[in-house]
């Protein structure tokens, strides 16, 4: 008598057949005795592409992996106040000065420079002032350079650097704001420092070679440097 064989049981012996093992026991898999047999290994369903196993995870699997994402602790360079208390802190602000000693300058002049350096000028700029020096009959031998690397008021710092006998003249917009808190504009034809008696103000070298037009009202705040604080040179 012929057995009767269902089509799922025809199915399932054709996929036995065939090669299907089951991924986590890497061993033959009996569908018709161990399909539905207790298993204490986490589920798993896989499927077979082009012989690549692909392994989806449970919802189970799915929500502890969520947790432990939630969970992870965040990089330091992620947190906004981390990154506020390792920024570096503002150095403090440099002065110094080059050229000729205090006691036997005849002009000091205040200028800015971006880094620590050793020269007030490029070497184009120093060309063009030392032009305007020449013009007022000042030698470049007897100035003293006072310069700062900070844009900001500084006022008490230059103070201790400076001489208050010395005549003073204040090159550029940045060393006019950090030494009186003022525009350059706002001190032209009233330049007027405290504790300063002999006090000038002009443009930097950098600006009359970038807008040659402004160097006709440089000659003129050189002028009246010279005549009206009576330096002499």
């Amino acid at each position: 008598m012929a057995q009767n064989v269902t089509a799922l049981e025809v199915y399932l012996q054709d996929l036995q057949r065939a090669g299907v093992t089951d991924f986590a026991a890497d061993v033959p898999f009996n569908f018709l005795s161990d399909a539905l047999a207790p298993t204490s290994k986490p589920a798993v369903v896989t499927e077979v592409v082009s012989q690549t196993v692909v392994e989806k995870k449970t919802p189970k699997t799915a929500q502890k992996a969520s947790e432990n994402i939630a969970n992870k602790p965040v990089a330091p360079y992620a947190d906004p106040k981390v990154l506020a208390q390792t920024k570096p802190k503002k150095n403090v602000p440099h002065v110094w000065s080059i050229g000729a000693n205090a006691e036997a300058a005849q002009l000091q002049v205040l200028v800015f420079q971006k880094t620590i350096s050793h020269e007030a000028f490029d070497a184009e700029s120093l060309s063009l002032f030392s032009k305007m020096m020449q013009a007022i009959g000042q030698s470049m031998e007897s100035i003293r350079y006072v310069m700062h690397s900070d844009q900001e008021d500084q006022q008490e710092a230059l103070l201790k650097e400076l001489n208050t006998n010395t005549p003073l003249l204040i090159v550029g917009q940045d060393s006019c704001t950090a030494l009186t808190g003022k525009m350059l504009s706002e001190m032209r034809g009233n330049v007027d420092v405290s504790g300063f008696k002999n006090v000038g103000i002009v443009a930097h070298p950098s600006l009359l070679l970038k807008q040659p037009v402004l160097k006709r009202t440089a000659w003129k705040d050189l002028q009246n440097f010279i005549q009206t604080k009576g330096m002499q040179g």
